[in-house]
């Protein structure tokens, strides 16, 4: 599945088990900020 960071728009791959693992927070590799990705 893929994702956006809503701060600057970097779409990324993210597995179900990455999200189940924080509760749907990951952080953006470009800008690291934490968002929610469900």
């Amino acid at each position: 599945m893929q994702t956006q960071c809503p701060h600057c728009h970097t779409r990324f791959r993210i597995t179900e088990t990455q999200l189940n693992m924080a509760e749907g927070y990951v952080r953006c590799g470009v800008c690291k900020e934490v968002f929610n990705a469900h």
